[in-house]
């Protein structure tokens, strides 16, 4: 499976920097082009205080092959409670994206960190009943890669570059 991990973090590159290249870059509704929102963003953002940067994690896990379908269901139209439950852990910017490497599918997961403990939101976010219930079913689809920290089901991703 190490060659099927090396495959995995290529991909997850590959997919960073397609998100990092292509973000801002769609107009949403056709309305405005990318330079007005980006002239936009900048007039408005003179007059604003500055915001706490945000810290990002990449993790990456196995999937089941056989549980894919039940895996998109769980995340397709995931609860406002769930929501709610990772805003109140100061999580956003949460996705996911699968991808087939050599018949093995691997979720790529994504997530801003707004806060300033990590540990101890996350803590906070595992004693949330009903995120317990969303996870408990998701984990189920999921089949864990090497290596990875000891205590974390997913393996965390190193970031290494980063372009604003």
């Amino acid at each position: 499976m190490n060659q099927q991990f090396g495959q995995a973090v290529f991909a997850v590159f590959a997919i960073s920097a397609a998100c990092l290249v292509c973000s801002g870059c769609m107009e949403p509704d056709g309305s405005e082009s990318p330079e007005d929102r980006w002239l936009n963003q900048s007039a408005d953002s003179a007059d604003q205080e500055p915001v706490t940067p945000r810290k990002r994690f990449m993790s990456v896990i196995g999937l089941n092959p056989e549980k894919i379908e039940e895996y998109r269901k769980l995340h397709e139209n995931i609860p406002t409670d769930i929501q709610n439950a990772l805003h109140a852990s100061d999580i956003h910017d949460y996705s996911i994206f699968v991808k087939l490497i050599d018949d093995q599918y691997y979720a790529l997961r994504y997530y801003e960190f707004a806060g300033t403990d990590h540990e101890v939101a996350m803590a906070k976010l595992d004693v949330n009943p009903a995120y317990r219930k969303w996870r408990d079913a998701y984990e189920l689809c999921q089949v864990p890669v090497s290596p990875r920290t000891s205590g974390q089901w997913w393996a965390t991703l190193e970031e290494f570059c980063y372009i604003d």
